[in-house]
Order: structure tokens, then C-alpha cells, then sequence
């Protein structure tokens, strides 16, 4: 799902404008002074950053030692459950859920039950309390489409748009409407946005998607655009994960499945959660 993978690295740090070493140095420093379960969190929160997860684990445990921090609480569940450590990361959402029963903390329920492949439990937790931000709305129409209720998640996505005007969820709704078949209304939006765009790979793999079945050299012609258009724009060294998980798609739709599996391989590698690149595994499957 691109819109996920998209909305996971717009949440990462920008190396360029934020120093993350610089930040835990600070922070250890202040730590040495007067510790508090605020700055072991986020220290914990820089240490995420950095995929120094076992680091992160011991900063809010020490936050939880002086505090019963709610945020800790919740952070320590997503990085053990990342750590495959499941048991213990259950039990603090159940924990979190007590103290405070909100949407939040059901949808941290619900991330934590999709963790453990509970899909029938993540799917109950998430649709307790309205969405109010794009991972939930975006977890919630994933969960939908997972059962094949296509139709529901456009729903959903498309409200959610609607609330936030959120881009993300804008082309998540998109990519959702192409599964649930409504073809003539997106095909004029990925014409209008071929039309005006300086970019187009993306809109052309979407449309591929659409037309696979009805117009089969029209498929093959945006395809071979889009890979032409990926291609100079993937660096060799830290490239776009976006584009890698465009060019893995195009490639699979093209029926290129060895090509496409590399790229999967290098979105594995990388610290992104499995959901966020679920449909290029799904073709490859």
C-alpha cells in the first residue's frame, strides 16, 4: 500500500534539518542531571529513530520505573511487538486500554494484533473509536480490504479525506477505488493528473492497475513510461523507498517477477512494517 509507505516516511526524521545523535547527546546530558520519565522517553523516541531498539527498551522501562507515562507505555509495546517480543507488547496495550479506553489506545491494540498476523482482533479493536489520524484510517481500510470489503475501505478512505483533506488519504482512497473495480471515476482523475503532472510513473501504475483486465496495450505502454521514469530517478545509495516500491509494482505488473522480487527484498531489508508494501507482495505472491 503506497499511501502507508508514503505516510510512514513522511513520519521519519529529515537527516538534513535534525540531528538525531546531537539530540541523545543533549538528552543524556539533562538524564544525568535530574533523570525524569519524560526525557528517558524521548531519548527512547531518538533511539527509534536510530534502530537502537534494544537502547530504545531501556529507556522506557527506566521511564516506566519513575512514571506510570502513558506515551512510554505505548512506545515500549510498538517496539517490542516490532521485536517480535508479542506476549509483553499485548499485555502493556491491554494495560494501556485500561487506563485510558480511547481511540488511541485501540488503535495501538490494533497495530499490536496486526503485528501477530490476529487480523480478526486488529480489525475489532480499530473499528471501537472513529479514526482520527491517516494510520488509522489507512489501518482501518487496509483491515477491510484484507476481507475483500473493497467497496467499505474506498468508503471509509474517502470520508477520511473528506475530514482531513489529507493527500495521503486522497490516493489511498484511489489506490482502494482501483481494487473495488469503480473505473470510470478514477480513470478521469489518473487522466487529469497524467496530464498536468511533471511525475507521472505513479498515476501510469495506478492505471495500469485499472485497465489490466480492459485494455491491455494501454497497460503495457504506461509501464514501460513509468519504468523509463523510475529508473534515473532511483539513487544506488539511499534511494527513495517510494520509488523502489513504484518500480516493484510496475515490474510485477509487467510480469517481470524476478526484477520486482529484488525490490521487494530491499523493502524487507529496511525498517518499514510488512503492511506498508502488502500489494507488491500480494502480485508477487
Amino acid at each position: 500500500m503506497r499511501r502507508l509507505l508514503i505516510f510512514l516516511l513522511l513520519c521519519l526524521p529529515l537527516g538534513a534539518h535534525y540531528d538525531v545523535n546531537a539530540a541523545v547527546a543533549e538528552l543524556t546530558k539533562k538524564i544525568s542531571k535530574a533523570p525524569t520519565a519524560e526525557l528517558y522517553y524521548k531519548r527512547a523516541i531518538e533511539f527509534r529513530a536510530l534502530r537502537e531498539k534494544v537502547h530504545a527498551v531501556s529507556d522506557l522501562r527506566a521511564a516506566l520505573k519513575l512514571s506510570p507515562h502513558q506515551p512510554s507505555m505505548a512506545a515500549l509495546a510498538e517496539v517490542l511487538s516490532s521485536k517480535e517480543e508479542h506476549e509483553e507488547a499485548l499485555r502493556l496495550g491491554h494495560e494501556l486500554r485500561e487506563l485510558s479506553d480511547t481511540p488511541a489506545n485501540n488503535a495501538l491494540l490494533a497495530r499490536l494484533s496486526l503485528d501477530t498476523g490476529d487480523y480478526e482482533n486488529a480489525l475489532r479493536y480499530i473499528q471501537k473509536g472513529p479514526p482520527l489520524k491517516d494510520d488509522t484510517f489507512l489501518l482501518h481500510a487496509y483491515l477491510l480490504e484484507r476481507e475483500g470489503k473493497h467497496e467499505e475501505a474506498a468508503r471509509i478512505l474517502k470520508a477520511g479525506h473528506g475530514k482531513t483533506k489529507s493527500i495521503v488519504l486522497r490516493n489511498a482512497w484511489l489506490d482502494t477505488a482501483i481494487s473495488a473495480g469503480q473505473v470510470d471515476q478514477v480513470l478521469s482523475i489518473l487522466n487529469e493528473e497524467i496530464s498536468s503532472s511533471r511525475f507521472t510513473a505513479t498515476h501510469r501504475i495506478r492505471r495500469a492497475r485499472l485497465l489490466q483486465k480492459k485494455d491491455p496495450q494501454s497497460v503495457k505502454l504506461d509501464l514501460k513510461i513509468a519504468l523509463a521514469e523510475l529508473s534515473p530517478r532511483i539513487k544506488s545509495v539511499r534511494p527513495d523507498l517510494t520509488l523502489i516500491y513504484d518500480r516493484g509494482v510496475a515490474l510485477a505488473l509487467s510480469g517481470n517477477m524476478e526484477m520486482a522480487s529484488r525490490d521487494l527484498a530491499t523493502l524487507r531489508s529496511s525498517s518499514l512494517p510488512r503492511l506498508s508494501y502488502a500489494l507488491l507482495t500480494g502480485l508477487l505472491r
